[in-house]
């Protein structure tokens, strides 16, 4: 099976930055530390876009994709911070 790769870009209000960011960073260690299929979660700053993260995130497989995204950490993420954010685009990508 192929592994499942997201890009995904994130933005949010500017005066939640600090929470914002504080939360999305336990939502990596979370996933990264719990979910067995995720390979790689890496937070990404835009040079000239101050409010906005992007996220590259590797998954074994596609059920481990779903997994992910079905899961306790992201619910929680959403729950944390779904209401500082202004905007979200994610791209899924099978990896070469």
């Amino acid at each position: 099976m192929k592994k499942v790769a997201l890009v995904v870009s994130i933005s949010y209000q500017e005066e939640s930055k600090t929470a914002f960011l504080q939360a999305l960073s336990e939502h990596q260690q979370r996933c990264l530390q719990t979910e067995a299929g995720t390979l790689q979660f890496e937070l990404l700053q835009p040079d000239e876009l101050s409010n906005t993260v992007m996220i590259f995130e590797l998954y074994a497989n596609q059920e481990a994709y779903q997994a992910h995204d079905q899961g306790s950490s992201l619910a929680r993420f959403k729950e944390q911070a779904g209401a500082w954010i202004t905007a979200v685009s994610v791209q899924q990508c099978l990896v070469m």
